[in-house]
């Protein structure tokens, strides 16, 4: 019996000395929280979900932990213990998970419901004439950014001269006396002004108005111009001479003013405008044809197609010339684009005429349209002021994602899973469409194919209008197939099982 104790012990010791010998359990530690998005973009009234797994050293999940949510602009997000996130109003919030010292935060834009926006207080347009006594009601409706009236919303209504005009809560606008006044609806930061003249007798309103000329040809020279007579009426048939509103349509040919009872129009580079002149109800319209100006002013370098992608930072030259052709120095030329940023608003023209500037293209595409523009603008020597502007195609940055699209029911959805299925003897529309790294789509010209055992292309392959090139395949026999969708370096397949 001694012996049998003595091989027990012995036995202890070894299971003692092989637990020594094993490894050191390394436990887990929250190093992060699962990757939140850059940004979730919301609708008022619209729910999401905030990443919420935590992750150890490993990249592995920690079962059974959660974070904590916040939000530091609740009233625009608020967010609940498991990382809801409820869109409450337009505006942006930052939602910050947390958990043992490891934090991650994801930014919320919300954007108001379309159709619940005030954009606009509907009135009349033009000038409002009523002699005393007389009553009129205003529209004063509040209109969304669609121009749809907004029921329930009313504007408050106030007059700039009580005693010739009055108007009450509802916007009913009575003359009082002779003159003019005001009226203004006002709907929280929202304003819309109409002028109300007040006469005994509407006959005192200018009846019939003529410019004395159809046209007017000058050429641009400093200090020249040219003079054309207004002859107008009132409802007595008598001669009169009103202040009349001048309306240029292309303000860059020529200046129009008045002067008693003559227009004074004084040209400012070669090309041709119609002049609107108007008084009270009437209006008459001439031609200035400005002829010659001996001054240009173009754009005179561009990049090139390849160099336009969204983001690039691109050059335009301007130059401006004499009558010799020779280039203008030390002129000042302001530029402008629709989208993107500037390395200047204004430059000098050098010795040679020349001008340029850097145009940092814009690289949110999706919102603002691949359609831009830029403008310059310059006063030659002459006094001639030049306007030039031109439109550019922004194409997305280089190719950096390829998601593949099926059509249905509700148009063009994205293919989430590895195979989809497909009827036999029925057209399948296939398409993929490309982004670059901010997001835009990039227009590219995709390999569409369909490997498989008795399937056809229907056709050629075609653009929809939100970028997805796609085709139709038909397949006379049940199986598996491949669709592949290739282009600039990228591809991408799916499974397609015809049943």
């Amino acid at each position: 019996m001694f012996a049998s104790g003595k091989w027990f012990a012995a036995a202890l010791l070894a299971l003692g000395v092989a637990a020594c010998d094993e490894s050191p359990v390394t436990l887990p530690e929250p190093t992060s929280i699962s990757s939140a998005a850059a940004e979730i973009k919301l609708t008022v009234g619209d729910v999401a979900t905030v990443p919420n797994q935590v992750l150890d050293q490993q990249g592995q999940v920690i079962r059974g932990v959660q974070p904590t949510f916040t939000s530091d602009n609740p009233s625009v997000a608020a967010v609940d213990a498991t990382g809801t996130v409820r869109a409450v109003s337009a505006g942006t919030a930052n939602i910050t998970a947390a958990y043992g010292g490891v934090t991650a935060t994801s930014k919320v834009t919300v954007a108001a419901r379309p159709g619940t926006t005030p954009t606009a207080i509907a009135m009349p347009t033009g000038e409002l004439r009523l002699t005393v006594g007389d009553a009129v009601a205003l529209p004063g409706q509040v209109l969304n950014e669609s121009g749809g009236v907004m029921e329930g919303l009313r504007p408050s209504f106030s007059s700039s001269n009580p005693s010739v005009v009055s108007v009450d809560a509802t916007g009913s606008v009575r003359a009082l006396s002779t003159g003019t006044a005001d009226v203004t609806a006002r709907y929280g930061t929202l304003t819309s002004t109409v002028k109300v003249t007040v006469s005994n007798d509407l006959r005192s309103f200018v009846r019939s108005l003529d410019v004395l000329a159809d046209s007017v040809t000058a050429d641009v020279r400093v200090g020249s111009s040219a003079a054309v007579a207004i002859r107008a009426f009132n409802g007595f048939g008598q001669p009169v001479c009103p202040t009349v509103t001048i309306q240029v349509d292309d303000p860059s040919v020529a200046f129009v003013s008045q002067v008693g009872c003559r227009l004074v129009v004084t040209p400012r580079f070669q090309g041709r405008t119609t002049v609107r002149v108007s008084a009270d109800d009437v209006s008459d319209t001439f031609v200035v044809n400005v002829t010659s100006t001996g001054m240009t002013a173009q754009f005179s370098s561009r990049p090139a197609a390849s160099a336009v992608f969204a983001g690039n930072t691109v050059s335009y030259g301007v130059r401006l010339l004499d009558e010799q052709g020779n280039g203008i120095a030390g002129r000042k030329v302001a530029f402008d684009v629709s989208a993107g940023t500037l390395s200047a608003s204004s430059a000098t023209t050098d010795a040679a005429g020349y001008a340029t500037v850097q145009w940092t293209l814009p690289t949110n595409l999706r919102e603002l349209g691949n359609t831009q523009s830029i403008a310059f603008s310059t006063t030659l020597p002459n006094g001639a002021v030049v306007q030039r502007s031109e439109t550019v195609f922004i194409n997305g940055a280089a190719l950096a994602s390829l998601t593949l699209y099926r059509s249905g029911p509700q148009g063009f959805q994205a293919i989430t899973t590895p195979s989809i299925t497909a009827p036999v003897f029925s057209s399948i529309f296939l398409g993929a469409r490309g982004e670059d790294q901010y997001g835009n789509p990039r227009v590219e010209d995709f390999s569409l194919t369909m490997s498989g055992a008795s399937v056809f292309k229907c056709g050629g392959d075609y653009q929809s209008g939100d970028g997805i090139e796609y085709a139709c395949f038909y397949s006379s026999t049940s199986g598996s197939a491949t669709f592949t969708a290739a282009g600039a370096g990228l591809s991408k397949s799916v499974q397609v099982i015809f049943q």
